[in-house]
């Protein structure tokens, strides 16, 4: 994206150039002084009709501006680009204590080609640096923007959650603190970012690409300054913005000495994330994805302290009580294969993982789904490698809210020995708010996912309609056997009636007691025509034809909860077979 930026130019006409200073040098005098004396008058009523933006107040102004028309409207400052997508208009002023600054502005567009809008941060002439806080895509994403001699480049996108305020105004916040700034839209925060380019510079509003774009509200909490510039020159040459997201890296570098590591996805070959690690902190990774399902078939990611300190991260699993996946039990495993003979203490909400941005992101997106997202940290002691330790366990946890005691949860944890365990804190909090998610990554397993979850569909409906090929095939051969299992019995009973002797003689006292001495119970199984000697003497048997007999003196007992057609026989009795 070029940056064709504009600037308030200085008074020209072109008309006067014919005076010629010999002869008309008294009138040129003259014409000049009334020239000036009506601009004054002009921009005076201008600024009369100007809305209240802070220290930009004093430099809006209505009318064209190449390819830009200004203008005053519905008590705001609006912009509008008809011609160029590449086009970008920005204000500034030097105002506030910086490092300590609320900037907030209200903002609302009528979209057009590659149309962003929002605040303007950390302005620096040299070396034309700055940072676009915007809202883009129709109004469906705000993304952190970096401008630097590459060119603008994306460093945080969120998914916005399109609630558009009064009239269709919008609420950007940035909120500084020292070197770290955090920015909200609308109360929601969305992240944060630390650097040594941050706590400086100029603020104000920025527009770009075509489209209607208005401002109002503009404001810089403790301004104490105003810049003797209202807009930059124009710096050309800018490359177009970057379509492959980073996520912004936290607020804060555990230390000076620290290196930048990148964890990788074997599978896919990718950085999942950056992340900066102590001088003498050595890091293990063995990452990778199950490229036919969406889940992980390893993860694990070690950092190890010069003094046997160990931040590991566990990955993500689902628990589920009613499958025996409890995170009662899923948790003291977890522990067990860091330490020996764990002592596990009581669990809390994790301050330290609520004030990340990382897990503030989370939790954002995972409410768009309408789920939660919950965060703890349980203390535990134990041995390792033959001396005692502390540690830390860490816990994400997004419960299913159409099931009890089930959901997704994302596991780490801290181990030191006792007299380093408060360092060893410092560190993973140190390296966890340094974290700068790859969003080229997270586009790819989000891809990776979609389709995973089709394929997974995809053969759940093959293997469904394959058992319903077998059962249809099931049930067409047992229609088979119960046909001739019922002509054996219809033949039998017509040549077997009670009271006759011709198949044995009748089921007698002496055959009754003699089943009882062995603890049966004698069946005429009516399917085979043969006499049966089941164990137990129950009063209600059941067959399936197949040669199995259950019996059971249970009133209330339903056959039909058994796997196959369980039909219901009597078995003999005294007076008969």
């Amino acid at each position: 994206m070029k940056d064709k930026t504009t600037r308030i130019c200085p008074i020209g006409n072109s008309a006067l150039r014919w005076f010629h200073p010999r002869f008309f040098q008294q009138l040129w005098w003259l014409g000049a002084i009334v020239l000036v004396m009506a601009v004054s008058v002009s921009q005076a009523a201008v600024a009369q009709r100007a809305p209240s933006m802070g220290p930009l107040t004093e430099y809006l102004f209505e009318g064209r501006d190449g390819v830009w028309q200004a203008s005053f409207r519905d008590g705001g400052f609006v912009l509008s680009n008809e011609s160029d997508p590449g086009a970008i208009f920005y204000l500034y002023a030097n105002a506030g204590v910086a490092g300590n600054r609320t900037i907030r502005v209200e903002v609302k567009a009528d979209w057009g080609e590659s149309s962003r809008i929002g605040l303007l941060y950390g302005f620096q002439p040299q070396g034309s640096l700055y940072y676009p806080l915007v809202i883009e895509d129709g109004g469906r994403q705000i993304s952190l923007l970096r401008r630097g001699e590459s060119g603008i480049e994306a460093r945080s996108s969120n998914a916005s959650n399109d609630r558009w305020g009064r009239e269709g105004w919008r609420e950007l916040v940035i909120v500084e603190r020292g070197s770290e700034i955090e920015w909200s839209i609308d109360g929601q925060t969305l992240g944060g970012l630390g650097n040594s380019e941050l706590g400086r510079g100029g603020v104000g509003i920025i527009a770009m690409g075509t489209g209607s774009f208005a401002f109002r509200g503009f404001e810089v909490s403790g301004s104490a300054a105003k810049s003797s510039r209202s807009m930059p020159p124009a710096q050309p040459g800018a490359d177009e913005a970057s379509q492959n997201a980073v996520v912004p890296p936290a607020t804060t570098i555990p230390a000076p000495d620290s290196r930048s590591v990148q964890i990788m996805d074997q599978a896919f070959n990718m950085p999942m994330w950056r992340e900066k690690v102590p001088a003498g902190w050595q890091v293990f990774q063995r990452i990778a994805t199950d490229m036919n399902r969406g889940s992980y078939t390893a993860f694990l990611r070690d950092i190890y302290g010069p003094r046997g300190e160990l931040i590991r991260d566990l990955g993500q699993t689902t628990h589920n009580s009613a499958v025996g996946l409890s995170s009662n039990l899923i948790i003291p495993k977890l522990i067990a294969t860091t330490v020996q003979q764990p002592t596990i203490g009581q669990g809390r909400t994790s301050e330290m993982m609520e004030s990340l941005w990382v897990v503030k992101r989370k939790r954002l997106a995972e409410e768009q789904q309408g789920r939660s997202l919950q965060t703890y940290e349980i203390p535990f002691e134990g041995m390792r490698e033959g001396k005692p330790v502390k540690g830390m366990f860490y816990l994400m946890n997004t419960p299913f809210p159409q099931f009890r005691d089930a959901g997704f949860m994302e596991f780490a944890l801290v181990v030191s020995s006792p007299e380093h365990f408060a360092q060893a804190l410092q560190v993973n909090e140190g390296v966890l708010r340094s974290r700068e998610l790859s969003g080229d990554y997270e586009k790819r397993k989000h891809q990776h996912n979609q389709l995973a979850t089709q394929r997974n569909q995809i053969d759940h409906q093959k293997r469904m309609e394959q058992l319903k090929v077998n059962y249809e095939a099931h049930q067409t051969r047992m229609r088979g056997v119960y046909a001739s299992s019922d002509a054996l019995h219809q033949s039998w009973m017509n040549s077997n009636r009670r009271g006759s002797t011709s198949s044995g003689g009748e089921y007698g006292g002496q055959d009754a007691f003699v089943d009882q001495i062995h603890e049966r119970t004698t069946i005429n199984d009516p399917y085979s025509g043969q006499e049966i000697h089941q164990d137990g003497q129950r009063d209600r048997w059941f067959t399936n034809g197949l040669g199995d007999f259950v019996g059971t003196d249970d009133p209330s007992f339903n056959p039909y909860a058994l796997q196959g057609n369980w039909q219901a026989i009597e078995p003999s009795r005294p007076g008969g077979r």
